[in-house]
């Protein structure tokens, strides 16, 4: 009986420490979480409301020549490493409310050096630090432009598309309620579906403009020929 008693307390025991290491592991990953305060804002750009900022986006933007840029600051960025170790929600993005009830269509050009590694001009569809969409026009690890698409339901997966040999590309999100693509050109007329995603995102979400530039130095990146409409592309493969 002694013997039984001291295994049941023993093993009591190991199961506290394990749920208490769970528990600490838990917390340790909340602490590196963060939730981006929506400020107000009051900018309307080629006809579309940005009324929220983030990360100070309201202090880094400037309009000028028909174009919007947004300056991304020293070390800033949008990921969340699969094994845990990164939570980094510090980019800028601009806000507008997209009804997520009915079909979208957002297009713009998208200029940007992104001279130094993951500098990036990026687009997302936004729900809050854990949960968006990035389309990046981005610098590699090799130091060739991309576009970059990421999707991050609590941890992001990070995939590399076509190099891009210019230093602009045109993107474009379509939505059609049950389906979001993102598409891309070099010249704003000849298409390329780069990835689709299942819309399963609330009826309320918001498509954000930003740059980044997790490395030293700043990042400009620069959007004209914008346009949001409640449209859905003919094609959904060639993003026409």
């Amino acid at each position: 009986m002694k013997k039984l008693m001291f295994f049941i307390t023993t093993l009591s025991l190991l199961i506290t420490a394990c749920n208490n290491s769970n528990s600490n592991t838990i917390n340790d990953n909340n602490q590196n979480k963060k939730t981006s305060v929506m400020e107000d804002l009051s900018l309307t750009f080629s006809g579309i409301d940005f009324s929220k900022a983030i990360n100070n986006a309201e202090k880094h933007y400037e309009v000028a020549d028909n174009h919007l840029s947004i300056d991304g600051v020293e070390g800033t960025n949008y990921f969340i490493s699969p094994d845990g170790a990164r939570f980094e929600a510090t980019a800028p993005i601009l806000l507008t409310e997209i009804d997520n009830s009915k079909p979208f269509t957002f297009t713009t050009r998208l200029d940007s050096p992104i001279e130094k590694i993951y500098d990036a001009g990026t687009v997302y569809i936004y729900v809050d630090d854990s949960n968006w969409l990035k389309y990046a026009f981005e610098r590699d690890e090799k130091l060739r432009c991309r576009v970059v698409t990421v999707r991050t339901e609590g941890s992001s997966d990070d995939n590399n598309h076509d190099i891009i040999n210019q230093n602009y590309v045109y993107l474009r999100i379509s939505s059609n309620v049950k389906q979001i693509g993102f598409y891309y050109s070099t010249d704003g007329i000849d298409w390329n579906l780069a990835r689709i995603y299942r819309n399963e995102y609330p009826a309320k979400i918001w498509l954000g403009l930003s740059s980044q530039s997790p490395k030293e130095g700043n990042n400009i990146a620069c959007f004209e020929e914008m346009s949001l409409t409640e449209n859905y592309i003919s094609n959904h493969r060639l993003g026409e």
